[in-house]
């Protein structure tokens, strides 16, 4: 982040982006407790809503220091991709029968603004961890998060509706034809973006991909997925990146 900085003058014109202010561990945490809360989320045991019950009441009501960012979402506000992750978990969980739901919902929409608060006029989200997570990765987390919290109400349906669109004319973004996991994340980058828009185009934003473009996102997620099934040059590195490929893979593909 501190080499970001010097090369981009992006993030140093806030105090609350510039990299030196960032503290890595409450970082970590809400990472990892957005993480936790959506594993929980699959599992309604006794163990996994205890462990569900700690990780809103982490993310929600922990106040020395606040895991809520006072610029708004989640810490730290230079990363949005946190503020997704936390609210694409938080969305997976049933609140109905806690006294704070109407709090939950409250918080997670002014998680929802913050958001679209952190739009780049190019019309993008930047990850703020330089190469480590692309903007592709990170624009497909923050688009997911209104998939996820808003795909009923849609509010925000317009908006997201026009950053999209705006992603596919200005071809922006491009499936990448390499497979190359050594070389960097542009596999998960596709298919993240892949299946938020398909799963968009079913619920969201019915119908605003054409059915060539489609049939190209089925078969790439296909393809990968077969790509990994022969794969046994997996590297320690990968051991985080390659569930997740697959797991978008199968969301997009669940309804062939």
């Amino acid at each position: 982040m501190l080499r970001e900085d010097e090369l981009d003058p992006y993030y140093r014109v806030s105090q609350k982006t510039i990299a030196s202010n960032i503290n890595a561990k409450r970082l970590e945490e809400n990472y990892l407790y957005a993480v936790a809360l959506g594993i929980s989320s699959l599992n309604p045991s006794i163990f996994m809503t205890a462990v569900s019950d700690s990780a809103i009441n982490y993310l929600i009501y922990r106040k020395t220091p606040s895991s809520l960012d006072h610029h708004g979402g989640w810490y730290p506000y230079r990363m949005p991709w946190v503020t997704a992750r936390v609210l694409i978990s938080m969305s997976a969980i049933d609140t109905t029968k806690r006294p704070d739901a109407i709090n939950i919902k409250n918080v997670m929409s002014s998680g929802l603004e913050s958001l679209l608060n952190r739009v780049t006029k190019e019309g993008y989200w930047r990850s703020g961890v330089g190469d480590w997570m692309s903007q592709w990765e990170s624009t497909a987390l923050c688009l997911e998060a209104f998939l996820c919290v808003d795909g009923t109400e849609k509010k925000y349906k317009i908006i997201i509706e026009s950053i999209v669109n705006n992603i596919l004319k200005n071809k922006k973004w491009n499936i990448s034809t390499t497979n190359d996991l050594s070389q960097d994340t542009c596999i998960l980058d596709n298919v993240i973006m892949i299946s938020v828009f398909l799963r968009m185009n079913n619920t969201y934003i019915e119908n605003f991909l054409s059915t060539e473009d489609e049939r190209k996102y089925y078969e790439y997620c296909q393809s990968v997925m077969h790509w990994l099934e022969e794969r046994e040059d997996i590297s320690k590195n990968q051991f985080c990146t390659i569930p997740q490929i697959m797991a978008y893979s199968l969301f997009a593909t669940e309804d062939i």
